[in-house]
C-alpha cells in the first residue's frame, strides 16, 4: 500500500484542532494513516489514496474551514508517483481517460 503525505496549512490557525478532530476522530476515513500537528496552523496528513481518495480529505477540511471563512494550502511532502498525479488530475478535470500513459513527463528522461 503506497501512501501520500500532505502538509496542509490552515487559516485561521484556530481551525487546526477542529480539522484534526474531524479527520482523526470517530468516523475517520479508513485510508488515514496519520494526522499530526506540524506547528500551530499546519497538519501533516498521511493516507492511502487506493483506499480513500484525496478529495474526501480536502472536502472534510473545507467543511471545517467554512465555519471560520478560512482557507487552506496543500503541499505534498515527497514526490508523488506519476500514476497518482494522473489520477488526481483526471478526477479534478473530470477526464477519466487521463492516465499516466498520457502524461508527457512519463516519456522524458530524468535529469
Amino acid at each position: 500500500m503506497s501512501t501520500i503525505v500532505l502538509a496542509v496549512s490552515l487559516r485561521p490557525s484556530e481551525a487546526c484542532p477542529l480539522v484534526q478532530e474531524a479527520l482523526c476522530g470517530p468516523g475517520a476515513p479508513v485510508g488515514l494513516v496519520s494526522c499530526v500537528p506540524d506547528g500551530t496552523d499546519r497538519l501533516r496528513i498521511e493516507f492511502a489514496p487506493d483506499v480513500t481518495p484525496i478529495e474526501l480529505f480536502l472536502r472534510i477540511i473545507d467543511v471545517e474551514l467554512h465555519r471560520f471563512g478560512g482557507s487552506r494550502t496543500v503541499e505534498p511532502i515527497g514526490e508523488l508517483p506519476i500514476d497518482v498525479l494522473a489520477a488526481i488530475a483526471a478526477r479534478g478535470l473530470m477526464t477519466p481517460d487521463l492516465t499516466a500513459g498520457r502524461v508527457l513527463e512519463t516519456y522524458m528522461d530524468a535529469p
